[in-house]
């Protein structure tokens, strides 16, 4: 059974490693550095797993692992975007040619923002049926990128617990552990909370969307360490 209580504590466990991990949760690259420490809350590849985070001692390590885990979900996700941009490229290629000859009048005129404006308002009843045409296309996108979202965490504690990078695209290993009732459950739990609690403490600068951020890592990949723990390789 999922200790649900437990991972929701433990972010506050340490009141000074939690604002350290928030400070570093701040800005782009500096922020591996606290992903990598959530990642090694979720206790995979430990030999005995603690209620309370772990120290701060270990920062190239958990560098290392923050980037790498970026680098997975990339790559993961990497479907979904590229689908995205044909489906972009082929919408902007339809409305071109079946406009080309109302977008004349702004050929050799200097286009702004106001005049792409008043274009696309007199014109968008052309746009429809290249949206419709494109809404398979970005629909699947939609699609892989959930699906993406939903095994990258597998995928990263399968590499933390193997050690080798290779490891995060063993399929078969990340689906079978990635498709179960358990991990489903915690999947939506941690999305809703995170979803919930970015709708509220986003809106302070900075350091809002920082807390929100580290505080669900560690919540969601402790969840996650636990799930992963529990199922059959």
């Amino acid at each position: 059974m999922v200790d649900y209580a437990t991972a929701f504590k433990k972010p506050f466990t340490d009141v000074k490693k939690l604002i350290i991990g928030i400070l570093l949760s701040i800005l782009p690259i500096i922020s591996w550095f606290a992903m990598g420490f959530a990642i090694e809350c979720s206790g995979v590849g430990k030999n005995k797993k603690s209620k309370k985070m772990p120290d701060w001692d270990n920062w190239g390590d958990y560098f290392v692992k923050g980037l790498l885990s970026t680098i997975i979900g990339i790559l993961y996700a990497l479907p979904a975007v590229l689908i995205l941009f044909v489906g972009a490229g082929r919408f902007i290629f339809n409305i071109m040619q079946s406009s080309m000859h109302k977008m004349m009048p702004f050929a050799f005129k200097a286009v702004d923002a106001s005049m792409i404006e008043i274009w696309m308002t007199n014109n968008w009843m052309n746009m429809f049926p290249g949206i419709l045409r494109i809404a398979p296309i970005l629909l699947l996108s939609v699609l892989l990128g959930l699906l993406a979202a939903y095994l990258a965490p597998m995928a990263i504690l399968n590499y933390i617990k193997k050690k080798n990078f290779g490891e995060a695209f063993n399929f078969k290993v990340v689906f079978k552990k990635a498709f179960t009732q358990d991990y489903f459950i915690v999947w939506i739990v941690v999305a809703l909370v995170f979803g919930f609690a970015g709708a509220i403490f986003n809106r302070i600068p900075w350091i809002g969307s920082a807390a929100v951020a580290f505080v669900m890592q560690v919540t969601g990949y402790t969840l996650f360490g636990e799930v992963y723990s529990q199922s059959k390789n």
